[in-house]
């Protein structure tokens, strides 16, 4: 088995692959990985029934870090608050 160096593991996971490598060492593949299923899930539509989704930054919204904790708990504020705008922005 080959080990990959970051950078060759960055380019074979692509955008998702990125945000784990940007975040402190607190945050797991887990919570990444569920902020941006939950990002996928704004952009596609299913959060619309919230008024002002595109007034601001998706943290600003008790909502949706609420569902973010509900999916994966033990995580500071700061930590959800990090994987949304970082999911938001991979799923540009």
């Amino acid at each position: 088995m080959q080990l990959l160096r970051p950078a060759d593991r960055v380019a074979e996971l692509g955008a998702l692959g990125s945000i784990i490598l940007m975040l402190n060492s607190a945050q797991s593949q887990e919570l990444v990985t569920a902020a941006y299923s939950l990002a996928e899930e704004i952009r596609n539509g299913k959060w619309r029934h919230m008024t002002d989704l595109n007034g601001k930054p998706v943290s600003h919204y008790p909502e949706l870090v609420d569902e973010l904790q509900r999916r994966c708990p033990g995580y500071t504020l700061a930590a959800y608050k990090r994987a949304l705008e970082d999911g938001m922005f991979a799923t540009r």
